[in-house]
Parts: structure tokens; sequence; C-alpha cells
């Protein structure tokens, strides 16, 4: 009996390790859904406020929230599939050096490692954040929720960089992402402000 399960438990880690890459890879993603799900909850009363004071007869006073609502996730959604896009194109040939990877440089080259820091290292937090929320013990879940949350960051988000930066693949066009920089940044910026827990320690 316990050599059918040894045997069990021996086939299901050679199958998870063959499928490894695919879960390295949505995690990827999930930290990206995370980080702009984040930017998006701040980013949609901004933009509420904004049309607010756009001189426009507007039906109501919520109109104005009601389309920044709709316009965040809309941006969130945009940044999830460039993510996912983004990610499939890093199978190409990996950069041999600093003079190959200018010979690569493009808007999407450099817009693409710039949002992505920021984005999924706000999703880490918000991993750091729900475990320190489920751990029991007060005292020990900041100390247990940052480890987690510093070790997401390192497994996932740092490769998921490194990743964009080495095997950034050849552009047809120097001006190739273009149409994506604005809502990269949008939703990159507002991650970088209220996912990344770094503004208290600043003067």
């Amino acid at each position: 009996m316990s050599g059918r399960v040894m045997g069990f438990i021996g086939k299901l880690d050679a199958s998870l390790a063959v499928t490894r890459p695919l879960w390295h890879w949505l995690g990827q993603v999930a930290l990206v859904v995370l980080g702009a799900h984040l930017a998006a909850d701040h980013l949609d009363g901004a933009i509420g406020r904004f049309l607010a004071d756009v001189p426009v007869a507007w039906p109501d006073t919520s109109t104005p929230f009601t389309v920044g609502l709709w316009t965040a996730v809309a941006l969130e959604l945009l940044v999830t599939i460039w993510a996912v896009r983004t990610l499939s194109r890093t199978a190409e040939h990996r950069v041999a050096g600093v003079k190959d990877w200018a010979s690569r440089w493009s808007v999407h080259n450099l817009a693409g490692p710039v949002f992505w820091l920021p984005v999924s290292l706000a999703g880490s937090w918000v991993i750091a954040m729900a475990v320190e929320d489920l751990f029991p013990l007060e005292q020990a879940a900041h100390v247990v929720g940052t480890l987690v949350g510093l070790l997401v960051a390192f497994r996932l988000a740092g490769t998921g960089f490194l990743q964009l930066v080495l095997n950034a693949p050849v552009p047809k066009r120097r001006v190739e992402g273009w149409v994506y920089v604005l809502p990269l940044a949008l939703v990159g910026w507002f991650a970088a402000r209220y996912g990344l827990p770094i503004w208290g320690w600043l003067p």
C-alpha cells in the first residue's frame, strides 16, 4: 500500500515539475492582476473627481464617478491583456549583452519593465497584507506577511522583470507599443503610489 502511495506521489511530483513553467507564468500574471486591481481601486475615484470638475452638463452628480469606475475597469483589463501578451513574447532568444539589447530597444521594451516592476511589487504587497490579515497571531502576523511578500516579490515579480529585460523581443518598429504608454503609466503610477509601502519612510 505504501509503495502505491509513494508511486502516486512520485508521479504527481513529476507532473508538477513538467507544468512548473506554466504555474510560474500564471503567478507572474496574477501579480500584475492584483497590482492593477489595487491601482484601479484608487484610479476610479481620481478619474471621477477629474470629470466632475469638467464643465459638462452631466445627467447627475454620480455620472462622472460611474464613468471613472468603468474607465478604471477597462484599464485594468487592458493592462492584464498586455501582461499576458508581453510575457508570451519573452520566449524569443535571450539578449547576448548590452549591445544586443540596445539593438532591440523600442517603446515596448522600455515601457514594459518600467510598468512591470511597481505593479507586480504592488501585487506582492497585496498578498503580504492578505497573509497578515489571515494570520492568527497579531504580533507575528506582520513578520510572516512581510516574509511571504518578499518571497513572492523575489520569485515572481523579480523574475518577470528580468524576463522582460533579458528576453526583450526584436521590434518591428522602434515606436512599437506606444499606444499602451498612457494606460501603463496611469496604472503604474497608481500602483506605485498606493501599492508600495515606502511613502511613510520618505521625509
